[in-house]
């Protein structure tokens, strides 16, 4: 049996240095205006404002949201979205003077440009507390949701990343899969570019810290996507995939469906052959899958895990020799405990 101390020790596995650092690189904030697509209206306009015009501006701008001609609204929303763009008092100022419910009503606009820019300029104003905050008491995330569902490649990525900075409040996070963006993420993360892919897989890590959103990923079929990107090399995403994958390994099904997946083997070859950070990730996951579970533990030795873990027990970071002499009194107690198994 694992001692007390052991069991402490792997309560402790996943808050190390190299995941906190992709835990940083995930979840940093943007710094808005991320895919500024529809060229023709002029984004860079907002440079001309005076600083003592500014409120006017914003206030003339808020009223042609409103405005039945879907130029004007264009304009106007293009306008709030580069005034958004980089200032914080501008932000502060677009959202005391009311921008946010009209903006939030244009996400259901059928002209695409219409729409690209209120969101962009949502997810603009959502790097302000106080927006996030708003945007969520006028039930911003809802129109947010359909924009993920249905918009334009661009305002897909742009909701998602508004819906990352919604979820810094800890009370969004369930709700916004509660509102069925799980399933429009999983699908951008599926079919979406190398930038949306991305977008999806930074909002899933972070609404996925509560359980029932790690019931709905696991439930849309995320983790075979996850389980297939850890084996791909050179994209970049292969340290993201595990560190949802460390996520959703916390709940039973999920560790139920990783193994499904064919997760063992894929796992065992990032500790054989994976980065220093990959190879923690790989044996934070493992540690989960094998905790209390002796058939996880065979199919781990069956792999030949065995050989790459005590090379890691000896030659890796603090952090991961500690998992990995963790995982080896793991696979030694499945030895002792197999009839007929060699001493």
């Amino acid at each position: 049996m694992v001692s007390l101390q052991e069991s402490k020790c792997l309560h402790n596995t996943i808050p190390c240095r190299s995941m906190r650092t992709i835990r940083s690189n995930l979840c940093r904030s943007f710094s808005g205006d991320l895919h500024p697509t529809c060229a023709t209206d002029k984004l860079d306009s907002c440079s001309s404002v005076c600083p003592e015009n500014l409120e006017q501006t914003v206030k003339n701008c808020i009223e042609n949201l409103e405005f039945p001609s879907v130029t004007v609204k264009r304009s106007a929303a293009a306008k709030l979205r580069c005034l958004a763009k980089n200032q914080s008092e501008n932000r502060a100022l677009i959202g005391e003077l009311g921008a946010v419910p009209a903006l939030i009503a244009l996400l259901h606009c059928s002209d695409s440009c219409v729409q690209e820019h209120s969101v962009t300029a949502l997810l603009n104003l959502s790097l302000l507390e106080e927006n996030r905050v708003l945007i969520s008491q006028l039930d911003g995330i809802r129109p947010l949701v359909h924009v993920l569902e249905s918009g334009t490649e661009t305002s897909k990525q742009n909701a998602a990343c508004a819906l990352l900075n919604l979820s810094l409040l800890d009370e969004n996070k369930a709700l916004i899969g509660a509102l069925g963006a799980i399933p429009a993420l999983v699908l951008m993360l599926q079919n979406g570019s190398n930038r949306g892919k991305k977008d999806a897989i930074t909002t899933l890590y972070k609404i996925c810290l509560v359980d029932e959103n790690k019931e709905r990923a696991v439930n849309c079929g995320v983790v075979k996507l996850l389980v297939e990107m850890v084996g791909e090399e050179g994209d970049g995403m292969a340290e993201k995939a595990m560190a949802v994958l460390c996520r959703l390994a916390g709940i039973e099904s999920g560790k139920q469906k990783i193994v499904e997946e064919g997760g063992i083997p894929v796992l065992v070859e990032v500790i054989e052959e994976g980065s220093m950070n990959g190879k923690e990730f790989a044996a934070t996951i493992l540690l989960q899958l094998c905790d209390v579970n002796m058939k996880n533990r065979e199919l781990l030795v069956r792999e030949g895990c065995i050989p790459p873990l005590i090379e890691l027990s000896l030659c890796g970071t603090a952090k991961t020799r500690q998992k990995a002499k963790i995982l080896l009194r793991y696979l030694r107690e499945s030895r002792q405990e197999t009839p007929g198994s060699s001493p």
